[in-house]
């Protein structure tokens, strides 16, 4: 019998991660909550949020009656860049206090889709779980094959059982932003310039991103190193940092006659994914 109360309860937390109103799966016995409508006061079941996981006490535990004293944490998640790869990343804590050791479920959903697709651990068999700060993390893509345009991030954490007794958390749904990036040339007429200094000029919307670092990189067609073949060869670019009104600048002179041609590009941070201009192409003569 308690053992009944005990699965009846782990549902009144449900509404504190409630999407939709389809019903959890739930245990013999346990009927207030999926009721329609949920008696005795209830709040209304809730579909699963991870798929597999239909068993309430997964991630509603420590409830028991009378019903304990309850924290509802917080849970977090970015994206960050490292040198070749994305991962998803967050935090979970309760005011000044990191909660680790903590199951967290990251998940994906891409721009087209209705469904969230639970991204599972690398390794077969281990868990994705907080580190002793509270972080967490998981990759989810390579910097040579960006993420498809729209895809949005969220996490799911399992509670604890205490005490205090910890509530599961749900994240807020984030997708990064693709920021603007403009870029002209000053110097030339009608594509062609002497030996002379060319300005290269642009700018980065929104105006948060001041203070990021915008790529430039120039290159001329010539001939490789086995000099059979003309090729796209660097030859200057820089690095720029982005000023309080989004713009940037760079200077260079050439000096060789020839094909050259610049663009710009800004690597992704934790709001805003990566993003690179066209190439602009204008002759020395």
């Amino acid at each position: 019998m308690r053992g009944k109360i005990v699965l009846t309860v782990l549902f009144c937390l449900a509404t504190a991660l409630a999407i939709g109103a389809a019903p959890a799966l739930a245990a013999d016995g346990c009927t207030c909550h999926i009721a329609v409508p949920p008696t005795g006061g209830a709040p209304a079941a809730h579909a699963p949020f991870v798929a597999g996981l239909t068993d309430c006490t997964t991630c509603h535990k420590g409830m028991t009656l009378p019903h304990p004293a309850l924290v509802k944490p917080s849970l977090t998640v970015v994206l960050v860049r490292d040198e070749f790869s994305f991962s998803a990343t967050g935090g979970l804590s309760i005011p000044w206090v990191p909660l680790a050791g903590v199951t967290v479920y990251p998940q994906s959903k891409a721009a087209d889709a209705t469904d969230w697709t639970t991204l599972n651990p690398l390794k077969p068999g281990s868990r994705i779980a907080t580190d002793g700060a509270g972080y967490w993390r998981r990759l989810v893509g390579m910097i040579n094959t960006p993420l498809p345009e729209g895809t949005t991030f969220r996490a799911i954490s399992e509670g604890l059982a205490g005490p205090p007794v910890m509530m599961p958390a749900l994240s807020g749904p984030f997708t990064p932003s693709i920021p603007t990036l403009t870029l002209t040339l000053r110097g030339l007429k009608d594509g062609v310039v002497g030996v002379n200094p060319v300005t290269a000029k642009g700018k980065a919307i929104p105006v948060e991103l001041a203070g990021q670092k915008v790529q430039v990189r120039v290159q001329r067609w010539m001939y490789g190193s086995a000099r059979t073949i003309k090729i796209w060869r660097r030859v200057g670019g820089a690095t720029r940092t982005i000023g309080a009104a989004g713009d940037y600048s760079y200077r260079f002179t050439p000096k060789v006659r020839g094909q050259y041609r610049i663009r710009t590009f800004m690597d992704a941070t934790a709001a805003y994914r990566d993003v690179t201009t066209g190439w602009w192409r204008f002759r020395v003569k």
